[in-house]
């Protein structure tokens, strides 16, 4: 099990004349638990990004993974993303996926 606190920032430094100028802080928050039980891992990632060219507009995502390896170099994954606002979500911020995912 770990936990992983980050903060990114975005600046754009070069745009030609239609780009948007960026200007972002990005705080992360990811936590990760191995599941032995089932061999596989629960992932949650949270991610807020504060827009200062957008008079410091807070927006938020949260990511939740849980997978399984079904050999040491190879396994299976599902995803549930929920954002633009992750306490606020309307139906067209909500999605799902699923991956495979090859250790090499």
């Amino acid at each position: 099990m770990f936990l992983v606190t980050l903060v990114q920032y975005f600046h754009s430094y070069d745009t030609d004349d239609n780009a948007p100028k960026v200007r972002r802080t990005g705080p992360r928050i990811i936590y990760i638990r191995k599941l032995p039980q089932i061999g596989g891992w629960f992932k949650v990632d949270f991610k807020g990004q504060i827009d200062h060219e957008n008079d410091d507009d807070f927006t938020q995502t949260l990511e939740i993974q849980l997978g399984k390896m079904i050999s040491p170099r190879m396994g299976f994954y599902a995803d549930l993303f929920l954002g633009d606002d992750v306490l606020d979500t309307n139906a067209y911020d909500i999605g799902g996926g699923v991956g495979v995912r090859f250790m090499y």
